[in-house]
């Protein structure tokens, strides 16, 4: 018997109208039902699911697995007995509600076997208001480390595991909690694995929010959650040693499950209250450490203080503040530090101190350049510099720092105007900046905000909208021998580069087309950036040189030399950006199979051959010709042979 590559266990209850589509996602998957096998465990449902599955598995005999047991006031008993009858080299869960994405076991097979992972875990995605904790797949991880990386703020059970390595742990779901099962569960794995894989490049598993309110998620009493967080925090305090490590995960479960109870409690009774906050204030004593209210946010830090002092209608007040329980709380700035404006806050009847409410070190503002234009050797910036969660009134000062890394101690500060809606604009004249002009360097570009003594800063990228395409140069700007350019580097971040230290205009011309028509030598190409300066074709020679404008649009350039007006001799042929003395020449290159070219009537012709000069540049030989100069030499030539014995 073939082993699959992957069981898909599936407790289901009660699911009905959500499991067409989940089986629908699984019997669709790309891996192949030649691969796979799908458990599913009908936990005593009376809507008709079980009928369902047992249809879908007469249908399909090979491909599903299907047992009928008591309901179980859980999904823990049920996935540990598909845990016992599955057979593929990894397991899977799926909710019965739920729905995968149609590729999804296909790669996370391919990652496990390539990778050596024991657990990976795929982007979750919601068309629901349910949501996915994201933070743990912003990227890829392939060797996602448990203490630094976010995988512990993922863990639910949805994800694929080794099935070998379950059994050599014996880890199985714990049946007494009706809630939250999947935590203990998926934790032992995670600390049981020999690698860990984060993927963020596909939409794994569509989570669904259920509009009768099943989703076990969202059900459940405090008190059970609790039972599981008492439990979560004894296995964390067994298994991992290290009290700067066990901080950080025990921080998601103080920052997360426990904010849950702890913003129920203004809807329960006093009594069950007073029992829900007696058993927190014993986790916050015994589990609540420095290193784990490090990671927690303030709204959270002020619940726990409030909760370790025993005040008990503090603590109901302060989860019933809406800005609690959207998190929708300000900032106030002064004397340097930033304070979340929480309820209590400064309030000297219950002394809460400065620090709980403190977020200054994580406390930052979002900017973006919306604008960026020359005039002349002046830059215009303007965009957007706003406080994250500051009062209106917290406007602050704006300020353009360009800093070179060439020579860390010289930086120049220009200070912007401020207009409405957080928008600013700053002029730098470059020519002209604390008196002197910018030296030749590479410069970064940062926008700093200033308010009430705080500073943050953070280097000023272009906003998407403001620029269409890849085009990686904004500007080149020649005066009195000196150029600058700017540009954007990845993540659209804005640099100065001065006297051309790592871009050359001649780098930016490409894609030339050189040609003969009607008379004239045409020249035509591209330049990827704006030139604020006139481009010339030129053709030199020994009897001087003749120019003639080039047309610039949109980046693409189109010049022609009259080659009937040149006289003979070699010609070199080069663009010219700027004007002398303050210029730049680039060579042609030369085309192959351009050949020869005449121009001219009569007795007057000019006969014009393209030559390719040492690396590749293009010269003109001209000469002057005539029909009767031809037939002349013709016969001198033919008299000549006459002549020989």
């Amino acid at each position: 018997m073939t082993v699959p590559d992957v069981s898909v266990i599936i407790p289901a209850y009660n699911a009905l109208p959500w499991f067409h589509r989940c089986l629908d996602s699984l019997e669709a998957q790309t891996i192949g039902t030649d691969r796979m096998e799908i458990i599913v465990i009908d936990d005593g449902s009376t809507d008709g699911t079980a009928e369902e599955i047992d249809r879908r598995a007469r249908a399909t005999e090979a491909l599903y697995r299907v047992e009928h047991h008591p309901a179980s006031g859980g999904p823990a008993g049920p996935r540990n007995r598909g845990l016992d009858i599955a057979t593929g080299r990894y397991v899977y869960f799926v909710d019965a509600d739920d729905y995968l994405g149609v590729e999804a076991l296909e790669r996370l097979v391919a990652v496990a076997d390539r990778e050596g992972s024991d657990v990976v875990a795929g982007s979750l995605a919601s068309d629901s208001e349910r949501g996915v904790g994201a933070s743990a797949f912003r990227k890829t991880d392939l060797d996602a480390d448990l203490f630094t990386s976010q995988a512990y703020w993922s863990i639910s059970v949805l994800k694929l595991y080794r099935r070998s390595m379950l059994e050599e742990h014996k880890i199985r779901f714990p049946t007494e909690f009706p809630v939250l099962s999947d935590q203990p569960f998926a934790v032992l794995a995670y600390l049981r694995a020999a690698k860990i894989s984060l993927l963020a490049d596909y939409e794994y598993y569509w989570v669904v929010l259920r509009d009768d309110g099943g989703n076990i998620t969202y059900s459940g009493k405090a008190a059970s959650r609790v039972d599981v967080i008492e439990s979560m925090c004894a296995l964390l305090v067994r298994e991992v040693p290290d009290p700067e490590n066990r901080g950080r995960l025990l921080a998601r479960h103080f920052q997360l499950e426990l904010q849950r109870v702890l913003l129920a409690l203004p809807e329960l009774d006093p009594a069950e209250q007073r029992e829900l906050m007696a058993r927190i204030r014993a986790l916050v004593e015994e589990h609540l450490t420095p290193p784990v209210a490090t990671w927690l946010s303030p709204d959270m830090r002020l619940l726990y203080h409030l909760v370790g002092r025993g005040l008990h209608d503090e603590v109901v007040t302060a989860a019933a503040d809406e800005s609690v329980r959207n998190r929708s709380w300000k900032v106030g700035i002064s004397d340097g530090r930033a304070h979340a404006l929480l309820p209590f806050f400064r309030d000297a009847a219950v002394g809460v101190p400065d620090e709980v409410y403190d977020v200054t070190e994580r406390f930052g503002f979002r900017q973006h350049l919306t604008s960026v234009s020359w005039s002349g050797a002046t830059l215009h910036l303007e965009g957007v510099a706003t406080w994250d969660r500051a009062p209106a009134d917290s406007v602050g000062t704006v300020t353009v720092r360009l800093h070179s890394r060439d020579d860390p101690g010289t930086d120049h500060l220009v200070t912007a105007r401020r207009g409405e809606d957080d928008t600013f604009r700053a002029d730098l004249d470059t020519l002209a900046l604390d008196g002197d002009r910018l030296h030749d360097a590479i410069w970064d570009v940062y926008t700093q905000l200033t308010h009430e003594g705080l500073t943050r800063e953070q280097q000023a990228r272009l906003d998407e909208d403001a620029i269409s395409g890849d085009q990686p140069f904004l500007h080149w700007e020649t005066t009195d021998g000196w150029t600058v350019a700017s540009y954007l580097s990845p993540g659209r971040r804005l640099k100065l580069d001065v006297g051309q230290q790592k871009h050359r205009v001649g780098k930016m011309l490409r894609d030339w087309q050189v040609s003969w028509q009607t008379g004239d030598l045409v020249v035509e190409g591209r330049l990827d950036l704006d030139l604020d300066a006139p481009l010339s074709l030129i053709a030199r020679g020994d009897a001087g040189s003749v120019e003639h404008e080039v047309a610039l649009s949109a980046g693409e350039f189109s010049g022609r030399i009259p080659v009937g007006g040149l006289e003979p001799g070699r010609w070199t042929i080069r663009l010219r950006a700027g004007l002398p003395p303050h210029h730049e020449r680039f060579p042609v290159p030369a085309p192959t199979g351009l050949g020869s070219h005449t121009t001219g009537k009569g007795l007057r012709q000019v006969v014009t051959e393209a030559v390719t000069l040492k690396g590749g540049k293009l010269a003109l030989d001209v000469a002057a010709s005539s029909p009767l100069r031809s037939v002349t030499q013709a016969l001198r030539q033919r008299g000549a042979g006459q002549e020989k014995p």
